[in-house]
């Protein structure tokens, strides 16, 4: 069975390994991106089954990346994915999950 893909996308390097090994040990492969840029360029590589995404962030917030996900769904024709369940975690940097649907090839 393929292992599940996170991508974690967060401008702080201890969160990204934490987070990243916590996934790790439970058996998901992870990629690791340090703002909302390397995470949209790391999506054109691979689109993940799950994307974890920080809002607060240099060059490309959460919020920014999380609407140009939803605006491209269907953009491409070889594949799309659509941006589900948004949830805020801490109050102060929201940390937010997001599942993503991909149909089409990979």
């Amino acid at each position: 069975m393929e292992k599940k893909y996170v991508l974690i996308v967060d401008d702080d390097p201890d969160t990204v390994e934490t987070v990243g090994m916590m996934l790790e040990s439970k058996g998901y492969e992870v990629g690791k991106a340090y703002d909302g840029i390397e995470g949209e360029e790391s999506i054109r590589e691979r689109i993940p089954d799950v994307l974890v995404l920080d809002i607060m962030m240099p060059r490309k917030n959460g919020y920014v990346l999380c609407a140009e996900l939803k605006k491209k769904k269907g953009n491409k024709g070889h594949s799309h994915h659509t941006t589900h369940g948004c949830r805020r975690i801490d109050a102060e940097d929201h940390l937010v999950t997001c599942r993503c649907n991909v149909h089409g090839s990979r």
